[in-house]
Order: structure tokens, then C-alpha cells, then sequence
């Protein structure tokens, strides 16, 4: 016969009888067997995430007087549990891609709080609204982060190994994968840097979660031989094998004065290296931000045209013959920003200009302002519907906000303002709910059809002049959010300027030269 197992109880509450609050820890326990049992009743596990840290500690997925629910059967759907001395609080998001879920910024992060004395029926009625919440991501569905950079991989910094310019740590980033939905990260997309241990620790730490994990890298493709910076390349692999042989190939020859600059190899070598692995199943690739801010003038394959460096046909004959996908929406793009066009030199910027305004005026945004935004979601559909590409929403994220019940925790980072959709539906990939390996993923993205299983939702609108900004549905919504995102930015900014001066001056050079 099997051991009875003790039900569940509510962590880190403690019912000593020489604590005043003894009835208060009882109550609180009652509630939170409640929810956990109404959960698993409905297809949620508690994941048994082990050991909990400290309350500040970043080294857990789970932290002190927390318990974290997953959906199973399907594509993932989480619920974060938070214990008090007086209550529970449950933190939900709301995954839904419809107009209405997009332009409803209160319902966008849900927390629901018990207060003992004052929740008769909190635990079925938050039940009930965590399934309606979820039911909003159907189970074939899986959500998918694409372009990302993680700045403490198991203790490695990787901004002073100069391995990447990412700010926080895995722990963090993954927590913010899970509040948000996340199935697949493909990723980290480090600058030109590939390590098996530190890819295997974040798949190891994702797959606890059922996060399943593709390899990645953000490649700069030097836009002639020897140069520092040109554009750059999302590359994802099928399996551990294909990343070390692309870090053989090519990485391994990086210039490690900083970490986005070019690898130190010819461009043609490198895209007939990707041809190669395309061809054997063995890695995807996409073009980042095909027009990219002023600042970083030599990022984009469009900047290098507005720049004069591409011919326009030199541009198309690139998205036809070398990659899959294209960036369609960049977060790190400014969205009112105007292009400039360099006018004078070898004249090829200014032939080309005709063709970005055909670009855009043919994706239906009529004669609006050239801004980074707006080119990128241009390019992604003229290339979508010429030669079946497919694209992608990306956070190109190097800062996130963790999520802690202690401190401010409504703000909406950015994987939770656009992501990207991959439908598994009647496939047989993910049957039983079963998790897609990495070799299914990207055998699928290598297909023709990929085009209509992988759908970013990018929520833009447009003002009475044609500006494309974020929707209000993914931005904090009151003044206090509003304040405080403005002070995080201004330390991202603070963290970002010495490093973003060195792709500055590499821009200034290739203009002025």
C-alpha cells in the first residue's frame, strides 16, 4: 500500500502555538489548500521547483513564500501563489492576442489578493477566473521568445567576460518567460557567443518549468570583410551539435574587442555556412531589426542600404537566397524616430530610397513617416509575401524586471508586450502534451509553410500623423507606473551608454568615411 501523502500547505507559514497569529496561519493554510486543490482539479500542477531562496536572492525560480502552478496537457499557462501573514495573493497574466485583450491595459496583469475575514469564496472564484484567462491560450498554441541577452549565466558575467551586453540574470529572465506564458526560448541570442555549458545550464533550469529550450545567437554579419559591424542575424540550432560546429566555423573567430562587433570572417563564408546548416535541417536564421535607430547605424540590412553600403538588389537577393525570417517588430526600435537617408557619397542611398517608400506605401501605411518601426513591419510583410517568409516579434531584451509580489510588480516588461505565436495544431508534434523538441522546432520553421505557424502579435497603432507606437494595451497604464519606468529606463540608459558608444563611433566612421 501506498503512504498517504499530507495535503497541501501553504509554504512558510507556521502554526506554532506560541505565535499570536496561529489562527491567522490556520485560515491562511484552509485558503491556500482551497486554490491548490481547485487547480489541480483543472489540469495545474505545482511545480517542484525544490529549494526556495532568500526573498532578494536571484538565484531560484522560486522564491521564499511562493508556491508556482503550471497547466499540463498542453502549452503552459502559470500561476504565481504568494503567501502573507493575513492572506494569499495570485499573480495571472492575460495571454490573449484579440483587440479587446490588447487594448485593456488593467486586465493585462491580474493579481487577485484574500484578505482572511473578508474572502468567503476567493479560492473558487480566483480558480475560475484563472481558467478563463487561460483559456485564451489554447493548448496547441505555444508562445515563443526569439531575441534576448541574459547578463549572469550560472555566475558567469557575461558583459565583463565579453561574452554579451545583457544586464540581468537567467533566473530573472526565465521568471518573466513564465509570468508571461513562455514555451519556447529561443535563446539566449548572446552577440557572436556561444557556450555549450552555459546553453545547457538554461536549458536544464527551463525544462524544469516545461520551457523547452532552442540554442541561439545573435550574429553580426560584417558587411564587407574586416568590418566591425553590420547587420544583424538571428541564428537558432536544431541541437548542441550544430551550435559548436557554427562556433567552430565562425564565431570562434570573433573579434573580441566588444561583443557585438563582427567575427573576423569573410561574409560570403558565413552565409554559405548558414545555407549549408538550412539545408540539413540543422539551424534557421532571421534578420534583427532590419532598420534599426540612428544611433546604431550599422545594425539593420536596411541601414546598411540607407547608408549606401547596399544596393537594393543586393538587399533582395539576400531575404530571397540566405534566410528564413525576418524581425517584423523590434522593441528596442524608437517608434518616432525619422530615418535619415545619406544623401551625398556614392549616390546608392538615395536610388534606394524609392524602393523603402514603395515598401511601405505597398504594406497599406500609405505615405506616413519613415520611422524604424514602421520599416521593419514593412519589410517583414513585402518579404512575407514574396518569398514566404515567415517573421517575428522580438523584445531584443537586455534588462528585465523581476517578478516579486514584495515590491512593484504590475509592470509590463517587455516579453509581455509582444510575443510570437507557434502553432502546433495537428501536427502530431506536441500530441499528449507532449513539449516539441529543438529539432522539431526548427524542422518546422525551415518548412515553406512556416509563414502560417508562426505568427507574431505585434501591437502597434498608429496616430491621426501615421506614427507607429506601442498600443496602450501593453504599457503601464497609471502615473505611478509611469514614473517608475521612466526611473528603470534611466538606469538602462545609464548601464547601456558606455557600451552603445562604441557602436556609435563605429557608425560615425562608416558614415563619414
Amino acid at each position: 500500500m501506498g503512504t498517504k501523502q499530507s495535503p497541501a500547505k501553504a509554504p512558510h507559514v507556521h502554526e506554532s502555538l506560541l505565535s499570536p497569529k496561529v489562527a491567522f496561519a490556520g485560515a491562511v493554510n484552509r485558503e491556500f489548500l482551497k486554490l491548490h486543490e481547485g487547480l489541480e482539479r483543472n489540469g495545474f500542477r505545482q511545480l517542484p521547483l525544490g529549494m526556495v531562496a532568500s526573498p532578494n536572492s536571484p538565484s531560484f525560480l522560486v522564491r521564499k513564500h511562493e508556491a508556482i502552478y503550471n497547466r499540463s496537457g498542453g502549452s503552459n499557462y502559470f500561476v504565481f501563489v504568494h503567501v502573507e501573514e493575513e492572506g494569499l495573493r495570485a499573480l495571472f497574466t492575460n495571454p490573449g492576442t484579440s483587440e479587446m485583450d490588447a487594448a485593456a491595459p488593467a486586465s493585462r496583469v491580474k493579481i487577485r489578493r484574500s484578505t482572511l475575514g473578508k474572502s468567503d469564496g476567493w479560492a473558487e472564484r480566483t480558480v475560475d477566473e484563472i481558467l478563463a484567462e487561460a483559456a485564451k491560450k489554447p493548448m496547441g498554441a505555444y508562445h515563443v521568445v526569439n531575441h534576448d541577452h541574459i547578463g549572469y549565466v550560472n555566475g558567469t558575467d557575461m558583459r565583463s567576460s565579453g561574452y554579451d551586453d545583457g544586464k540581468s540574470s537567467e533566473y530573472e529572465a526565465i521568471r518573466n518567460f513564465m509570468l508571461w506564458n513562455y514555451d519556447i526560448h529561443m535563446g539566449p541570442t548572446s552577440h557572436n557567443f556561444w557556450n555549450a555549458a552555459l546553453s545547457r545550464h538554461i536549458s536544464e533550469l527551463e525544462a524544469q518549468v516545461g520551457i523547452v529550450n532552442v540554442p541561439g545567437v545573435e550574429l553580426t554579419l560584417p558587411y564587407k570583410l574586416g568590418a566591425k559591424n553590420g547587420p544583424h542575424i538571428g541564428v537558432w540550432f536544431a541541437h548542441e551539435s550544430a551550435a559548436l560546429s557554427f562556433w567552430d566555423e565562425v564565431l570562434s573567430h570573433g573579434n573580441w574587442e566588444y561583443a557585438p562587433f563582427a567575427p573576423l570572417v569573410d561574409p560570403r563564408r558565413i552565409l554559405d555556412t548558414l545555407d549549408r546548416m538550412a539545408a540539413g535541417k540543422e539551424a534557421a536564421s532571421g534578420v534583427n531589426h532590419f532598420v534599426a535607430s540612428n544611433l546604431l547605424p550599422g545594425v539593420g540590412y536596411g541601414n546598411r542600404g540607407l547608408m549606401g553600403d547596399y544596393e537594393w538588389g543586393y538587399i533582395d537577393e539576400m531575404m530571397r537566397s540566405h534566410f528564413q525570417a525576418m524581425e517584423a517588430f523590434n522593441l528596442g526600435n524608437p517608434a518616432r524616430q525619422k530615418i535619415l537617408f545619406k544623401e551625398n557619397g556614392n549616390g546608392i542611398a538615395t536610388a534606394n530610397r524609392p524602393y523603402f517608400t514603395r515598401m511601405v506605401e505597398e504594406a497599406g501605411f500609405g505615405g506616413r513617416a519613415l520611422t524604424p518601426t514602421l520599416l521593419c513591419l514593412a519589410a517583414a510583410k513585402y518579404f512575407s509575401e514574396k518569398y514566404g517568409k515567415w517573421s517575428y516579434a522580438g523584445h531584443d531584451t537586455h534588462e528585465y524586471f523581476d517578478v516579486k509580489f514584495d515590491k512593484y510588480v504590475s509592470i509590463i516588461n517587455r516579453p509581455g508586450r509582444a510575443f510570437n505565436v507557434l502553432d502546433l495544431g495537428g501536427l502530431g508534434i506536441a500530441d499528449g502534451g507532449r513539449k516539441p523538441t529543438p529539432a522539431e522546432i526548427i524542422g518546422l520553421l525551415l518548412l515553406p509553410c512556416a509563414g502560417g505557424r508562426m505568427k507574431p502579435f505585434i501591437p502597434v497603432e498608429y496616430d491621426a500623423r501615421g506614427r507607429v507606437n506601442i498600443a496602450a494595451g501593453r504599457m503601464t497604464d497609471g502615473p505611478l507606473d509611469r514614473a517608475y519606468e521612466l526611473f528603470s529606463s534611466m538606469g538602462t540608459w545609464a548601464k547601456m551608454l558606455p557600451a552603445m558608444w562604441h557602436d556609435f563611433m563605429d557608425g560615425v566612421k562608416s558614415v563619414v568615411r
